[in-house]
C-alpha cells in the first residue's frame, strides 16, 4: 500500500490528484490546515528515518547548531548534512546517544508532536522500531513548519543535508529539483514500509509530498514517486 500526502500550494489540484489516484493505493492532501483524504491521516504510524531531521534539531535544542562531526561505518567521518543526506544510521545513533529524551520531546512538542520521553528510546530516536508512531497528518504539518525555518541557524544545515539526499544520497533520481528524505519503517505485516517526502522548491518550499509503500524501501518508493511527477518539477 502506498499511502501519498501533499501540502498544496503550487500546483492545481486537479493536476495533481488524478495522478496520485491512477499510480497510488491512497493519498492525503493538505491545503492550510484542510487535508482530503483516501484514508486516515490520523492514525499513528512508524515513520523510520523520517524523524531524523528532527533529531538533529533536538540535538541542537540541547547543544547548539555547531553539528558534530561523527562517523559513519562504512563511508568515514561525515558532516551532519551529507550524514543526512544519505541517512546514515551509525552517524544518527551516535549523535542521539548525546540527546536528553525530555529534551527531544520538547523538541517533537514545538512541531506538534507529541511523545512521552520515555518512549524515545535511542533506537526511536532514529526511527528504528515502532516506539515512535506518528500519525502523516501531524507529520506533514511538522515538515511544513521544518521546510519554513531557514531563518533558523539549526535548521540550514538540515535542509542542506535534504537537498543533498535528492542530489547525492537517498533521494538522487530527483536531480537536487527537491529537498528530500527517505526511511524505511518498520511494518508488522510484512518487511517493511518504505517513505518518501519531497518539497518543492528547493528554496521555500510550498508544495511537500509524502508517500508510503509497503515492501520497500525508502529509497525505492521515492524512485517511483520521482518516475510519476518528477515531470511536475522538472527532473528530466
Amino acid at each position: 500500500m502506498i499511502l501519498l500526502a501533499l501540502l498544496f500550494s503550487v500546483f492545481p489540484d486537479d493536476s495533481i490528484v488524478p495522478i496520485l489516484k491512477r499510480n497510488f493505493d491512497a493519498y492525503f492532501v493538505l491545503i492550510g490546515n484542510s487535508i482530503s483524504q483516501s484514508s486516515d491521516a490520523n492514525v499513528p504510524v512508524a515513520i523510520g528515518s523520517l524523524i531524523k531531521p528532527l533529531t538533529a534539531l533536538a540535538y541542537a535544542k540541547q547543544y547548539g547548531p555547531a553539528f558534530p562531526t561523527l562517523q559513519c561505518d562504512g563511508k568515514g567521518s561525515l558532516d551532519l548534512p551529507h550524514a543526512l543526506a544519505i541517512s546514515c544510521n551509525s552517524y544518527f545513533q551516535r549523535l542521539a546517544a548525546r540527546i536528553d529524551p525530555k529534551i527531544f520531546a520538547e523538541l517533537l512538542r514545538f512541531y506538534g508532536i507529541t511523545a512521552s520521553p520515555d518512549a524515545l528510546t535511542p533506537k526511536a530516536r532514529i526511527g528504528l522500531g515502532e516506539g515512535l508512531l506518528i500519525p502523516p497528518a501531524v507529520l506533514l504539518k511538522a515538515y511544513a513548519t521544518l521546510l519554513a525555518g531557514d531563518d533558523d541557524p539549526a535548521v540550514k544545515p538540515v535542509l542542506k543535508g535534504l537537498a543533498l539526499a535528492a542530489t547525492i544520497g537517498t533521494a538522487k533520481p530527483w536531480k537536487g529539483r527537491v529537498l528530500a528524505k527517505t526511511g524505511t519503517a518498520f511494518c508488522p505485516k510484512d518487511e517493511g514500509d518504505g517513505w518518501a517526502l519531497v518539497g518543492y522548491p528547493v528554496t521555500h518550499p510550498r508544495t511537500i509530498i509524502l508517500v508510503r509503500n509497503h515492501r520497500q524501501t525508502g529509497a525505492a518508493t521515492t524512485k517511483k514517486l520521482a518516475e510519476v511527477l518528477g515531470p511536475l518539477f522538472g527532473v528530466r
